[in-house]
C-alpha cells in the first residue's frame, strides 16, 4: 500500500502549531481578574483565623474570714486559738450575710486561759492545757476547762498535764500526766468535768505523744516514745489501762474514725 506523504506533513505542522489562543479570539478566564486594590498589593492572600480566647486566671479565693455568702456551709461554731486566748464565731449562711461569720468573740478570761484547744462534741465546753508559774518560776501546764454558756473556767488535773483529748460523748477527759513521781514515765489520766481524775501508766515508755479515743469510747491510742529521737510506737488500750496492744512501730499522727462500711474496701472478692 502507498504512502500519503500529504498527511505526513499534516502531522507535522499540527506538532508545530502553538497552544495560545487565537488572536481576535477570547476564551473564558479560570479565575476573575483581581481589583485594583488587590494588585496593588504584593502580600499573598491569606485565610482568615479566629484569635485564641485569651485564658483567664482563676480567682484567688479570700482568706475565710472574708469568704463570699456560701449557702453550702452549715449552721455551727468554729473554735480557734490567738495569743491572747480562744475565741470562736457561729457561722450561718442565712444571718450572717455574705462572709456567713459572726463577730468572733473571746471564751478566756484572761490571755493565759489558752493552749492546747480541744472542744467537746457537744461544744459546751472548751479544754485547754494552760501554762501557769509555780514555786521557783517552774512553768508547767494544766487542764482546764472554760464553759462557752456563761465563760467559767474550772482546773480537772493538776500541774504538769497536757495532750487534753474530749471522749465521744463529751463526758471525760483525757490527758497526759508528765510529772508523775517526780518526772518519772509518764501516765494517762482519765476525768470528767466534775469528778477527781484517775491514772494508769503507759508500759515502756518516757514520752507520751497526742491521745485519740476510740469511736465507741471504751479504748485509747496513743504513741509512746523511747527517747527524743525515736519515732512512735502506736498502741491501744481501754480505758481501765488494761490490754495494751501493739498497732504499728514507727508510725505517729493517729486517727481512730468510724467504720460505717458493711463491709470492708480490702476484704477479698466473693465469687
Amino acid at each position: 500500500m502507498a504512502k500519503h506523504p500529504t498527511a505526513l506533513l499534516l502531522v507535522i505542522l499540527l506538532s508545530n502549531t502553538s497552544c495560545n489562543p487565537l488572536q481576535g479570539v477570547s476564551t473564558p478566564s479560570a479565575k476573575p481578574p483581581l481589583s485594583a486594590a488587590a494588585t496593588a498589593t504584593s502580600e499573598p492572600l491569606r485565610r482568615h483565623t479566629p484569635p485564641p480566647t485569651p485564658i483567664v486566671p482563676s480567682p484567688t479565693p479570700p482568706p475565710w474570714e472574708t469568704v463570699s455568702n456560701l449557702p453550702s456551709l452549715p449552721r455551727s461554731r468554729i473554735f480557734y486559738e490567738l495569743t491572747d486566748g480562744v475565741y470562736s464565731a457561729d457561722v450561718d449562711c442565712a444571718l450572717f450575710a455574705p462572709a456567713c461569720l459572726a463577730e468572733a468573740i473571746s471564751l478566756s478570761p484572761s490571755p493565759e486561759d489558752r493552749g492546747q484547744m480541744t472542744v467537746s462534741l457537744q461544744g459546751d465546753l472548751v479544754a485547754i492545757s494552760r501554762v501557769d508559774v509555780y514555786g521557783s518560776q517552774e512553768l508547767h501546764s494544766s487542764i482546764r476547762l472554760i464553759s462557752v454558756v456563761d465563760g467559767r473556767t474550772w482546773r480537772i488535773a493538776p500541774k504538769g498535764t497536757i495532750s487534753p483529748a474530749w471522749s465521744p460523748d463529751g463526758t471525760r477527759v483525757a490527758y497526759v500526766d508528765y510529772l508523775h513521781l517526780g518526772g518519772g514515765r509518764p501516765r494517762i489520766c482519765l476525768s470528767n468535768t466534775v469528778e477527781p481524775y484517775h491514772c494508769f501508766p503507759a508500759p515502756g515508755s518516757i514520752g507520751l505523744g497526742p491521745l485519740v479515743w476510740s469511736p465507741d469510747g471504751q479504748f485509747l491510742a496513743y504513741c509512746t516514745y523511747e527517747s527524743v529521737e525515736d519515732e512512735c510506737d502506736l498502741y491501744t488500750m481501754d480505758v481501765d489501762g488494761d490490754k495494751p496492744a501493739l498497732v504499728a512501730a514507727g508510725s505517729s499522727d493517729p486517727v481512730w474514725c468510724q467504720h460505717r462500711s458493711k463491709r470492708s474496701p480490702f476484704s477479698p472478692v466473693e465469687k
